[in-house]
This record gives C-alpha cells, structure tokens and sequence, in this order.
C-alpha cells in the first residue's frame, strides 16, 4: 500500500512539472476546435462551460505579431507567452459588419478570456468569463505552420 501511494505521488509530482514552451512550437494557424461529447463532459465538470467558440481563426506569426478573426471581429496586435500561456494583446480591433463598425469598436477589456490561453500541445484552451457570468470554452487546434 505504501508503494502504490508513493508511486502515486511521485507521478503526480511528476506530472506537474511544466516545462517552458519554446515560442517557435506556438506559431501557426489555429482554428476552432469541434466539441465531442468527451469535452463537453470534461470542461463542463472542471470548467462550468455549456457553450464553446466556434469558427475562429488565429494567426500566430514568428515575428511575435497576431491576426485573429472571431465570430464577427477581427482583431491584430503582439502574443507573449508567461508562465506557458498564451496572452494576446490587441493593438487594432474591428467589428466585420460595417455597420457595427461605425457604431463602436470591440471591447476586449471586459472580456479578458478572450484573449489569454493555456497551451497543450497543439491546443490552445481558453475560458471565458462573460459579462451574464456564463463561462463559454474557446478552444482551438494547430492546423498547420506559418512557415
């Protein structure tokens, strides 16, 4: 028994390390990832989401610059990466429709989950909090290599 809880621990220990991802391995398009059941499960259980992103596209480029078309905005700015996650900062944003962009410009500031993400693999998962207190899952899928 002390063997199983000590192997146990120590693959957990193990586990948990993270080791710092190179920013050449992030680059590429990504693209909205499809929902199976088995992630509607897990992330409704370890997240509280009940809706996810769909048809987005997120361009990262080796010069550390962005383009990110989402639902009905597009937006382009720099990516960092701290503490292995992906945070996008906007420097221009634009709603699609030009008769919203005539209106107002979107407002990222009170959406931060839009903007940040864990990465896993060839994953990029994000949460967003919105304003109604709904969590919804961006998540998103390497699909291929800018270079």
């Amino acid at each position: 028994m002390k063997n199983r809880i000590l192997l146990i621990s120590i693959t957990f220990f193990i586990s948990s390390c993270s080791t710092k991802i190179n920013p050449d391995d992030v680059i590429g398009i990504y693209r909205s990832a499809g929902m199976n059941t088995s992630d509607r499960i897990y992330y409704g259980l370890t997240e509280g989401t009940k809706r996810w992103i769909i048809k987005s596209e997120l361009e990262l480029l080796d010069d550390q610059t962005f383009k990110y078309n989402m639902c009905g905005t597009y937006s382009e700015g720099k990516w960092e990466l701290t503490n292995n996650k992906l945070n996008l900062i906007v420097e221009h944003s634009e709603y699609k429709n030009d008769s919203l962009a005539t209106l107002k410009t979107p407002n990222f500031k009170e959406r931060p989950g839009l903007l940040r993400f864990k990465i896993k693999t060839d994953e990029l998962v994000g949460i967003v909090e919105n304003p109604n207190k709904r969590r919804t899952l961006n998540k998103m899928v390497k699909t291929n290599s800018t270079e």
